[in-house]
């Protein structure tokens, strides 16, 4: 158990990191992406859905993590 906040977690993780929604936090190395832009894959094939707010940052975000 952490005693901390997923805001602060997530302030203190690397880039390779990124919140989708107000309670997940993945690894841009551990998913793969969907047909269906709200929603990604785990790496053992679980759905995560991308909240509506934070869509366009992920898209961004992943697209740089590619590139690297």
């Amino acid at each position: 158990m952490v005693a901390t906040t997923l805001g602060i977690l997530e302030k203190r993780l690397p880039k390779n990191f990124f919140r989708v929604n107000r309670s997940t936090v993945v690894s841009l190395k551990n998913i793969r992406p969907s047909e269906n832009e709200d929603q990604i894959f785990g790496e053992k094939g679980g759905a995560i859905r991308i909240s509506r707010r934070r869509k366009e940052a992920f898209k961004m975000q992943y697209q740089k993590f590619k590139q690297a």
